[in-house]
């Protein structure tokens, strides 16, 4: 969890940030820290515009972009996330995308699969705490960050993730969210923050896919294997599962391929959201304090909570 506090929005200043404070220089702590300096700041509570705001972003990056998300699917709206991102990747930026491992369902929206595929556009992916089933005490310290940060320069923060019913676009349920994006120094801060979590012990890259193999005994057509099955069956069984591995290849690659539906709903955003995005105001902030926890399980990570109650008290 975290928090950016900004001056301009009429909040209390009698109780100043307890993190050190910079004149447009960031210091050294990422986890709580006040940047006295000009920013440009927008809400954006508009689910279309969100969207589009997060497309105008990933197309402006010219050589980083850092994302992290409790929930990042390769749906309708991710189709359209991953595909900017590719573009920009082909064309030099360094992107690194930080998920959570999502326990609800005990796999990512972005398997080893498309791992895979990202990977070879020069794409990491990293996964948060990924933990044992069995080892459910665990499962509880989960990354529910939302952040998109691109050139060290502009940022993007707020309760959205990546997926379509963060977007108005889910026919099961879509949420009511906001986000704020922020133009000005905190933004290295953010980096710095990132850049902790995606070197915690508790982040691991995913193992890349290997494509099964099948190993043929010297026993006879008609024996039967340790399982119980033929030679016949066993060569059935690897055909199945290698079908299966490729089609799971071939699915990963085509999410990443522009097809005429996506093109045709980037336009539909770029038409509706641009209009709503274009209208919201961007307001001039001068001191911005970010308040984020850390990746250590526990009371001793918690950053945010504590800041929270001394601003309100």
């Amino acid at each position: 969890m975290w928090v950016a506090w900004a001056c301009a929005f009429g909040l209390p200043m009698r109780a100043r940030a307890q993190g050190p404070v910079a004149e447009g220089l960031p210091s050294d702590d990422p986890w709580l820290e006040t940047v006295q300096a000009p920013h440009e700041v927008r809400l954006i509570d508009d689910d279309t515009a969100a969207l589009e705001n997060v497309l105008r972003m990933i197309g402006r990056a010219r050589r980083t972009m850092e994302l992290e998300y409790f929930i990042f699917e390769p749906d309708r709206a991710g189709r359209l996330v991953l595909q900017a991102l590719v573009a920009r990747a082909d064309a030099g930026v360094k992107i690194r995308i930080l998920i959570d491992l999502n326990p609800h369902e005990m796999e990512p929206g972005l398997d080893a699969y498309e791992r895979d595929e990202l990977a070879r556009h020069g794409i990491e992916l990293r996964y948060f705490n990924v933990v044992d089933p069995m080892r459910f005490w665990e499962m509880g310290f989960r990354d529910h960050r939302k952040l998109l940060v691109v050139d060290d320069e502009e940022m993007l923060e707020g309760g959205r993730n990546i997926a379509d019913g963060y977007f108005g676009m889910s026919g099961h349920m879509n949420y009511l969210d906001r986000d704020i994006w922020i133009k000005g120094p905190i933004a290295r801060t953010a980096v710095r923050g990132f850049d902790r979590f995606w070197e915690a012990p508790v982040v691991e890259s995913p193992r890349a896919t290997e494509e099964p193999v099948f190993v043929r005994r010297a026993s006879s057509a008609a024996a039967s294997s340790s399982k119980g099955r033929t030679r016949a069956q066993d060569e059935a069984y690897y055909e199945a599962r290698r079908e299966a591995f490729k089609g799971c290849q071939a699915a990963a690659r085509e999410t990443l391929v522009p097809r005429q539906a996506d093109l045709e709903l980037r336009r539909r955003v770029a038409e509706r959201g641009g209009v709503e995005l274009d209208g919201s105001p961007v307001v001039a902030v001068h001191s911005i304090t970010l308040a984020v926890d850390t990746p250590t399980p526990g009371e001793a990570g918690r950053i945010v909570t504590p800041y929270l109650h001394r601003r309100l008290a």
